[in-house]
């Protein structure tokens, strides 16, 4: 019988060894007669595959359980600091690092600003001497690292990491999963960002999920606007690899242009720039309004943190550009609730710390704009991974995508 390609079993469920690999993360210190009874695999098959990751140091004894009539179980656990993943979060203002260990603890984390994006190749440069220098700063042994994980706003082609359009950094058609490749020693696989928030919001592996829930949609609400949905642990791509377009749904017809070329998309009218955009402008305009004494007369020093300050004190302008970007956000996540019924929205990004104001809002709109009896049972919440969420995320991609990375060979 041929051997299964290792695009198919990319598509594919998790095999037996990542099933068993993932519920002692999740839930040791474990039996071997409890993990095959939580994966439903014989307990020769899980000796068997135990046996394996024991061997190869990933796996440890750590004791005995409680007996239930005869000779007390051994409990395994993972080996924390047998393996290590790095997630690197490319934001359009700052950057994020983290490293994490194999029992999912983050060990270590750092943030920089972005600064120039072109040309591309010398952000790369630069981009690449700080990844090293944080591997050199954390201390972790070289080789101990499975592999960098990179996320970044766009249309980011599934399997190569390529950049096709990024619209908040300017990019078209960047090979950058593989110039990061040709420059660094381990693997590197690029994900979209809202992805790998989705990854890390969601659950996977174990990370703060959902108990009970099957599809969760993230919704990152910064400087843009995009989303991901995961669907019984799995993300979903869509058949060209880019679903999740949330902020270029059109919401206002004859709205202002958007950066991805269109009119009226939800990121032009209600993301973090948006607003900032908006308060400008009525500053300009000689609207009366608290935030040109705020911005010292200088209305690029406005941005949406201040537009939600200055609205929670009353301000009638600020107010009014807050209550028409929540609105139009909860238009959106209506239109995804009405299409996908999902059991958890999951709210992200820097507008999601504007307390009641925001939250509410989207809230209210988001449940008036619903068809009736259309996700009844959605649960809209906000999101718990904080600022280094989308680099946790990016993490994870590397052990969510185990089979295109060497080291991880041993979870198939």
């Amino acid at each position: 019988m041929p051997k299964t390609p290792w695009a198919d079993r990319y598509r594919a469920a998790p095999t037996n060894k990542s099933n068993v690999m993932r519920t002692i993360i999740l839930e040791g210190p474990i039996s071997r007669a409890a993990l095959a009874k939580r994966v439903g695999l014989s307990l020769p098959s899980v000796m068997t595959i135990t046996e394996n990751l024991i061997n190869r140091g990933l796996v440890r004894a750590v004791g005995k359980g409680k007996s239930s009539g005869g000779k007390p179980p051994e409990l395994l656990s993972v080996v924390p600091e047998s393996e290590y993943y790095m997630g690197v979060d490319i934001g359009r203002g700052t950057i994020r690092l983290v490293l994490m260990n194999l029992a999912q603890k983050v060990v270590y984390g750092t943030m920089v600003e972005t600064g120039e994006v072109q040309p591309v190749e010398a952000f790369v440069d630069r981009l690449c001497e700080r990844i090293q220098s944080s591997l050199l700063e954390s201390g972790v042994a070289l080789d101990r690292l499975a592999g960098v994980g990179v996320a970044m706003p766009g249309l980011i082609e599934r399997d190569t990491g390529h950049i096709l359009f990024s619209p908040d950094f300017g990019w078209s058609d960047i090979p950058l999963q593989s110039w990061l490749q040709s420059r660094l020693s381990y693997p590197v696989l690029v994900e979209n960002a809202n992805r790998a928030l989705a990854l890390a919001e969601s659950g996977w592996r174990g990370d703060g999920g959902e108990s009970g829930t099957h599809t969760v949609l993230c919704v990152n609400i910064g400087h843009g606007i995009g989303a991901a949905l995961m669907q019984n642990n799995q993300l979903y791509y869509g058949s060209s690899g880019t679903s999740g377009e949330l902020g270029h749904i059109t919401v206002c017809k004859d709205g202002p242009l958007c950066a991805c070329g269109n009119s009226g998309c939800l990121e032009a009218v209600a993301s973090g720039e948006a607003i900032a955009l908006q308060a400008r402008d009525a500053v300009c305009s000689g609207l009366p309004t608290s935030l040109r004494e705020r911005c010292g007369g200088v209305s690029e020093r406005i941005d949406a943190k201040l537009v939600f300050e200055v609205a929670a004190k009353g301000d009638a302008v600020a107010l009014s550009i807050v209550d028409k970007a929540t609105d139009y956000i909860g238009i959106g996540l209506a239109m995804a609730i009405n299409i996908l019924d999902p059991d958890c929205i999951v709210l992200c990004g820097g507008l999601t710390k504007n307390g009641p104001l925001f939250f509410d809002g989207v809230a209210h709109s988001m449940q008036m704009r619903q068809m009736r009896q259309a996700g009844r049972h959605v649960t809209l919440r906000l999101g718990t991974r904080g600022d280094y969420g989308t680099a946790i995320g990016a993490a994870h991609i590397i052990s969510y995508n185990g089979w295109r990375v060497p080291r991880l060979e041993h979870y198939y």
